[in-house]
């Protein structure tokens, strides 16, 4: 079910973003934002950024007939965003520049808001049209995806999800060969970050960063890259697990170390992930059949709520050991293992080494039966 894990990961990867990390004495270049929002009925506006899953408010100022202006210092440019308290999961976002941007949107549709003055911004949307063919397929064909479920359509679902990978491994592919032709420009290590850097392995980022001109390694972007490819690299197949120590249920703090002398699958998921939850009977009918030969699962939930956690337990009716901080992405051992979308697995032996990561449904099965049969 590639296909469900991937329309996750696109409501995701919007929110895939990083902040600059250097101080203010270290930036250099001045940028200054002015615009007008129309329809608005908020007072105030805001100037933020989305540091390790948090949005920080830079900068804030009243909207005058929706009139607002910002500016503040860089070292170089990256991804800000202009929004409003009335206006949830929507804002202006546009790439910072050494020259004046002016901005002009609709309270209603800010995403679709028009960006002028900022070249690298210009330059990222002809990306973004660029891809936006991927895009509307996709929509298209997650909307004939739903209409299938509801009909009931196993043999139309399975055709539609081939159709989508398809585009997926089209986009997917057309990035790679953007991003590594245009190695100089400071778009592109943003576009690595938040288009790829979530379904690549560490080596492979690692050879996108060898390849981008030296010009651009000072980006924020290029930074949060190396932090990436050292978080993948601790949690690559081969390596000694890391720790799992969070809260069950119960409250009680449960080890992932504690299962050694077992084959364990750590399952990633949560209460409000489709997919996962679709997985779940499989799992369920796997776990009850092999739990006794050696087989164990622990999930970590990326739930934001212990009631919902709680709930689509005991409907799913897993039995295995559930852990979890209810800090939904924010999940502390989501951050160790590097998870950026789920369901996301990670399978260990049992001396807890990685021997595979992300098998699911009758893969997952295949791999059980061989090491236990």
């Amino acid at each position: 079910m590639k296909m469900m894990k991937n329309f996750t990961l696109i409501f995701f990867a919007a929110f895939l973003l990083a902040a600059c990390n250097s101080s203010k004495s270290e930036k250099t270049l001045m940028f200054s934002v002015e615009g007008n929002i129309v329809g608005s009925t908020d007072s105030i506006v805001y100037l933020r950024n989305y540091v390790d899953g948090e949005w920080i408010s830079l900068d804030s100022m009243k909207l005058v007939d929706g009139n607002f202006q910002f500016s503040d210092t860089f070292d170089t440019p990256q991804m800000l965003y202009i929004s409003l308290p009335s206006v949830k999961r929507k804002n202006i976002s546009f790439f910072t520049d050494s020259t004046k941007i002016v901005i002009q949107a609709n309270a209603d549709s800010l995403d679709m808001a028009n960006i002028s003055g900022s070249t690298v911004n210009s330059e990222f949307k002809v990306f973004q049209d660029s891809i936006s063919k991927f895009s509307e397929q996709s929509k298209a064909l997650y909307q004939e995806y739903l209409k299938a479920q509801e009909e009931q359509n196993p043999a139309m679902i399975k055709k539609i999800e081939a159709d989508y990978e398809a585009v997926y491994e089209k986009q997917e592919e057309y990035t790679k060969n953007y991003v590594w032709k245009n190695n100089a420009s400071f778009i592109t290590p943003y576009i690595l970050y938040r288009n790829l850097s979530y379904a690549l392995q560490y080596n492979e980022l690692d050879s996108f960063l060898r390849n981008f001109d030296q010009s651009v390694s000072k980006s924020v972007y290029y930074k949060q890259l190396q932090d990436r490819i050292e978080v993948l690299k601790s949690v690559a197949i081969g390596v000694l697990a890391p720790e799992i120590e969070l809260p069950d249920t119960n409250g009680v703090n449960r080890k992932l170390s504690d299962y050694r002398g077992k084959y364990v699958l750590i399952d990633f998921w949560a209460s409000w992930c489709g997919p996962c939850r679709r997985d779940n009977p499989g799992n369920v009918a796997l776990y009850n059949e092999y739990k006794e030969k050696g087989f164990e699962i622990f999930g970590v939930a990326f739930d934001a709520t212990k009631e919902d956690w709680q709930k689509a337990i005991a409907e799913d009716g897993i039995t295995w050991p559930q852990v979890s901080d209810i800090k939904y992405w924010n999940c502390a051992a989501g951050k160790t293992y590097g998870v950026r979308a789920i369901p996301h697995t990670v399978l260990l032996d049992t001396n807890g080494v990685i021997i595979a990561k992300d098998l699911r449904g009758e893969e997952l099965r295949a791999k059980v039966e061989s090491l236990l049969k």
